[in-house]
């Protein structure tokens, strides 16, 4: 059994590329996002939709993904300095059973929504290239632009582990919570 889970989880890598790289996606900055509806951890329905008003980072994850693991304590800080303003990190499980994503936020004392997305709905409608990785979304459903980090330029989405609670990024995602 655990030589399946291993090979599942490098097959999972190489169909996903935990990787940087580019983005497939036809959504740009400014575009409302496509709603999109998956189960929390405790099988009550959520959609992008119920954060309308909030600022939120949408970060697509897998639990067999070591960059996506590296990238958690950040998440977890950042959504600690931002909470009670508006603002929310949701996790996206993109591969795993709820049991094996529950035990994913226990083990990591993840302090945000985490959603189950094992059917891959969010890949059919974001597209993305590769775990970990984020999008910004704004009060009112649009995807908005950061400055990567990590690149410096501003993407629609930055793709790839990245330290979420510098000064820097920090300030960017307040900038985006006070825009009314």
């Amino acid at each position: 059994m655990r030589m399946l889970k291993i090979v599942a989880a490098l097959l999972l890598l190489w169909c996903y590329g935990c990787r940087a790289g580019g983005t497939s996606s036809d959504l740009l900055p400014g575009v409302v996002v496509p709603d999109l509806e998956l189960t929390d951890l405790d099988g009550k329905a959520r959609r992008l939709s119920d954060y309308r008003g909030k600022v939120v980072l949408v970060n697509f994850w897998a639990t067999g993904c070591t960059p996506c693991i590296t990238e958690m304590p950040s998440l977890n800080a950042l959504q600690s300095s931002l909470s009670g303003n508006d603002f929310t990190v949701i996790g996206v499980g993109v591969d795993d059973a709820v049991s094996e994503l529950r035990s994913f936020q226990e083990r990591l004392k993840i302090a945000f929504p985490v959603v189950n997305d094992r059917e891959g709905y969010s890949l059919t409608i974001f597209k993305f290239s590769g775990v970990p990785e984020s999008i910004l979304i704004v009060r009112e459903g649009r995807l908005v632009a950061l400055r990567d980090p990590e690149r410096g330029e501003r993407v629609p989405r930055i793709t790839g582990p990245r330290e979420w609670h510098p000064p820097a990024v920090v300030l960017q995602i307040r900038e985006a919570i006070e825009r009314r």
